[in-house]
């Protein structure tokens, strides 16, 4: 129940490492998390509503 029943919402992740890789002509910084949540679901986001916090990392991700 309540105000965001029936929304979708990313898995909920656990920060556990950050890497810097030095290239000779570019640098590449990656975030690695952990999933928290075994049961977590993967499908189209475009087809299940979602909230909008949700929908901004998304499109901030290119994956929306």
């Amino acid at each position: 129940g309540g105000l965001l029943k029936g929304l979708w919402e990313l898995p909920a992740v656990e920060p556990t490492a950050d890497i810097v890789q030095v290239f000779s002509h570019f640098r590449q910084e990656m975030s690695v998390h952990k999933v928290t949540r075994s049961a977590a679901r993967f499908t189209d986001p475009r087809t299940v509503p979602l909230t909008t916090a949700t929908r901004k990392a998304l499109v901030a991700c290119k994956l929306l």
